[in-house]
């Protein structure tokens, strides 16, 4: 998911022009500075724990608002997860994920974005429903999200459906897997986008889908220009 971590780490920047920036309080900045600092030089308990004070602190905040604190959360699960605690890093990012959700409407990219790295995180943990439950957040309305999004958001939401690909195939449904992945083909073509450049694993999932014996799937454009994806019922 690199493509998607790098459009995470822009967003949540000043001035980046493919997502809308977070302002944030500045108690919440500056521990997030503080975290992050720690995080990169692989100080992870000092992360963790830079994250866990401001969030305490947080709770006496009228200023700070739950989804303020999801880039906090975000760096906590990231520290867990250089330290090798894949578990505790899937939980914080399920948090932060969680209150991503909150987020203004003109955060839909980043609540997205912070949803399908839960996903990710969860599925590699083996926690496939709650994998699911996050993965659906970040799949919710996405083909009107592309129509309106900026070029550089499209690619992460893209692979978006590459993900939910890989978890349909954990979670033993190809059929859903092979839908995920004809919408994802059809979406790239449609918007120029060569699925190959961002994901060297493309060959694997095709593979990974069509090894078995399975329905077809259907794309439907209806004339409005939206796109749905179905399987045939057994």
């Amino acid at each position: 998911m690199r493509p998607l971590v790098l459009a995470l780490a822009l967003a949540l920047q000043v001035g980046t022009a493919s997502a809308t920036p977070m302002n944030l309080p500045e108690s919440v900045r500056s521990a997030l500075a503080s975290a992050r600092a720690a995080q990169k030089e692989h100080r992870n308990e000092d992360a963790v724990l830079a994250a866990r004070v401001a969030l305490m602190r947080s709770l006496d905040d009228p200023a700070v608002q739950s989804w303020h604190l999801a880039p906090l959360l975000r760096t906590m699960a990231e520290a867990y997860e250089q330290s090798g605690s894949a578990e505790l890093a899937a939980r914080a990012m399920a948090l932060a994920s969680r209150a991503a959700q909150a987020a203004p409407d003109r955060h839909d990219d980043l609540r997205r974005w912070y949803a399908a790295e839960a996903a990710s995180k969860l599925r590699r943990t083996g926690a496939l429903r709650a994998a699911r439950e996050h993965m659906d957040l970040a799949l919710q309305d996405l083909v009107s999200f592309l129509e309106r999004a900026d070029p550089e958001a499209r690619v992460p939401a893209i692979e978006t459906l590459l993900d939910d690909v890989r978890l349909a195939v954990d979670e033993g449904n190809r059929d859903a897997a092979r839908a995920s992945l004809a919408l994802a083909t059809f979406l790239a073509n449609l918007y120029r986008i060569d699925l190959s450049e961002f994901d060297e694993h493309v060959t694997e999932l095709l593979g990974l889908v069509n090894s078995e014996g399975g329905s077809a799937t259907a794309v439907r454009v209806t004339s409005g220009g939206h796109v749905s994806r179905s399987v045939p019922q057994r």
